[in-house]
Order: C-alpha cells, then sequence, then structure tokens
C-alpha cells in the first residue's frame, strides 16, 4: 500500500509529461497543440516509478493455445486409497488435537481414543493386549527368519506393520484403546462426534492417501462431442489464487472418448500426483483442454482490466508510457487468455501492474493547459 500511496503521489506530475520527455513547448504554437494533443492520449509514469513499482512489459508474439472449456468440479483421493479408522473397543470417542477433517496424518497416528470407564463389559484394553502380545510374538519370529533369507521381505513387512499397529493400539491405558490411522494421508471425514460412544468395530474416521488424486470435471451434455478432443485440464482451488496444471503433475485424463453420457452432465476424470498442497474434498473451477491452435493471439490474465463490461489491455509505447486499448477477448486457461480482436503482434503489453497503469488512466483528467477548445 506505500508503494502505491507514493505512485499516486507522484503520477500527479507526471501526468504533465509526454513521451519522450517532450516536456517543453516549441515557439511554434501549431507543433505545440499537436503535441499537446499527443499527450492526452497517452498515461505517462515516471520510468523510476515504473521500476519500484514492479510494472513490467512484453511482447505479443503468436502463441500455441488450447480450446477452453470452463467447468466445475471437485477433488477426490484415486479410487481404492482410502481406508477406515475403526474402534478396536466400545465407548466414548475423544479424538486428537490433530485429528480434524483436511489434517495431514501419518501411518499409525492416533486418532482417537476411546475410553469405557464406568460402562458394563469389563476392560477392553484387555483385548489390545492380546492383539500386541500375539503380534509381538509373531513379528520376534518372523525377523530372525528374515534375517537367514527364510521368509520374503514382504512376509517380514507385513510381520512389522502388524505389530507396530498392534502397538500403537495398545496404550496400556486402563479401560482405554486407542485408534490409529491405517496409513499416510489426509483424514477426509470424521464420522461420528467428539464424546459419542461407539461400538467395537465401528468406523470413527475416513483417512485417503494424498499421494495420487482424482479430479472430476462436470462437462456439460451439449459438450459430449469435445470429449475426445480434451486431453487435459488446467484448475483453481477457492483457497489459493495458484493455477494447477494437471500435465505438470504426471496427469493423464483417464475418462473414455466413448464415455455414456447421464443427465445433464457427463463426469469425466482425469488422475495427477499430490503436490502436497491440495486437500481431497476441495471444489474446483476447471479449465478443460481441447485442441490446440498454433496461430493465437495470446495474453496473461494479469493483462487485462475490465470496466463496464468492456475489456483493456495496456500497450507500451516506450517504458513509462502507455496507451490504453480496448480488446475482445476469448477462453482462457486460468493463466492466460485469447485475444480476439484489438491486439497484434510485435506490440508490448504491459503484463505485470496492469491495475497500476489503469490507476494512472483514470485518475484526474488531463492537467491544466492541456484542454483545447
Amino acid at each position: 500500500m506505500k508503494k502505491r500511496d507514493k505512485f499516486l503521489v507522484a503520477l500527479l506530475s507526471s501526468l504533465l509529461f509526454g513521451c519522450g520527455n517532450n516536456a517543453g513547448v516549441t515557439e511554434g504554437g501549431e507543433e505545440s497543440a499537436s503535441k499537446e494533443a499527443h499527450h492526452e492520449d497517452e498515461i505517462v509514469i515516471d520510468k523510476h516509478q515504473v521500476d519500484e513499482l514492479g510494472i513490467k512489459s512484453s511482447k505479443i508474439a503468436l502463441s500455441v493455445f488450447s480450446e477452453v472449456i470452463n467447468v466445475s468440479g471437485e477433488i477426490l483421493p484415486a479410487q481404492g486409497e482410502t481406508k477406515s479408522v475403526v474402534a478396536k473397543s466400545s465407548g466414548m470417542v475423544n479424538f486428537s488435537k490433530n485429528a480434524v477433517e483436511g489434517a495431514a496424518v501419518g501411518k499409525g497416528s492416533q486418532i482417537c481414543s476411546i475410553n469405557a470407564d464406568g460402562m458394563l463389559g469389563g476392560n477392553p484394553n484387555v483385548s489390545a493386549k492380546i492383539t500386541y502380545e500375539t503380534a509381538k510374538s509373531e513379528f520376534e519370529r518372523i525377523k530372525p527368519l528374515y534375517e537367514k533369507k527364510i521368509v520374503t521381505a514382504s512376509e517380514y513387512k507385513a510381520a512389522k506393520e502388524a505389530y507396530e499397529l498392534a502397538e500403537n493400539a495398545y496404550m496400556g491405558g486402563g479401560s482405554s484403546t486407542v485408534a490409529v490411522s491405517p496409513l499416510s494421508g489426509v483424514v477426509t471425514q470424521l464420522t461420528v462426534a467428539n464424546g459419542s460412544y461407539v461400538e467395537t468395530g465401528a468406523t470413527v474416521a475416513i483417512v485417503s492417501e494424498n499421494r495420487r488424486l482424482t479430479m472430476r470435471a462436470y462437462l456439460p451434455k451439449k459438450y459430449y462431442g469435445k470429449i475426445a478432443s480434451i486431453r487435459t485440464a488446467n484448475f483453481k482451488l477457492p483457497y489459493s489464487d495458484k493455477v494447477y496444471s494437471v500435465g505438470e503433475m504426471g496427469g493423464r485424463k483417464v475418462t473414455s472418448d466413448n464415455v455414456v453420457a447421464q443427465g445433464g452432465y457427463i463426469d469425466m476424470a482425469f488422475e495427477f500426483n499430490n503436490p502436497g498442497d491440495i486437500v481431497p474434498g476441495s471444489y474446483a473451477e476447471i479449465y478443460l483442454l481441447g485442441a490446440e491452435r498454433k496461430d493465437a493471439v495470446v495474453v496473461p490474465l494479469s493483462s487485462v482490466t475490465e470496466e463496464m463490461g468492456y475489456f483493456y489491455v495496456y500497450i507500451e509505447l516506450e517504458k513509462g508510457c502507455y496507451e490504453k486499448r480496448r480488446i475482445e477477448i476469448g477462453g482462457n486457461d486460468g493463466s492466460r487468455v485469447e485475444v480476439l480482436s484489438g491486439l497484434k503482434p510485435g506490440e508490448t503489453v504491459v503484463t505485470e501492474g496492469a491495475i497500476l497503469v489503469k490507476i494512472a488512466a483514470n485518475s484526474t483528467a488531463v492537467p491544466e493547459g492541456h484542454h483545447h477548445h
């Protein structure tokens, strides 16, 4: 905000000058009037302010751009990678502090404790103890056999995991047991309320692996003929301005090109690797990318400003001197937008800080002395 305040102060003075530092007025009145008229259509910002505010420009070149269909959808765990957290005994549920929907958990992490104090049915920890001792005994039997290469690595791994899970479940806490996560991932659902009573074997939470995710895009049926041409997708999430690319995350389209349409929408699916900051269960704004064109005029979304339903970019005539230009836009893929008219290759457009140039364009009208009657 401090930089922008400084910018607005500098703006009032910088608007007094035209491009090319033509601040002086020649003796020829006709030439002077011509220059002044030219200045009225220009937006001028001091060159030092341009650098300080980070206003950047880039020359337009024809680019490859895909046909875009903008739809909504959601991010889900990949099929087969969701597991239930199960109560080992009957009792009252007390969730751990880190056991909240959307939280990352490790394999064996405690999700909740289940307490049966004052309840009929004896001590549930006895069962957990038996399970623990049995698993421990089996692991101790397998370990030396594995070291002698008598049993396989998979048998050793299974025995070790069973022992570790049983050890976590058995806390020796009198009449309480704990429920732990069976895998590393994200808590996607708590199926019971904290403090509620559950029976042995009841599901208390759902944990999903977040290494591989599925994105479901809900494509209106009218686009059925476009399915075969849709290759990949970009998407944005409600909690981030970042634009994700399915292709850049090792993703692929998994929906058949011959999928059967049901109802008013077609359920299209993509699978990809989670970069680590995507929570399963999130809704998404999706940009389905279809057939490519090699001769499109494309600019970053950050170049485009909007006023009263019309779209504009700012052409850099020279550093610190800009021209406001109305354009017609086509589709956008989340980060870039196609320009249908108003721009041509070779022109230089503001790509960062367009909003600051817009402030200059919309500030005080032409200063005193630049009016012509």
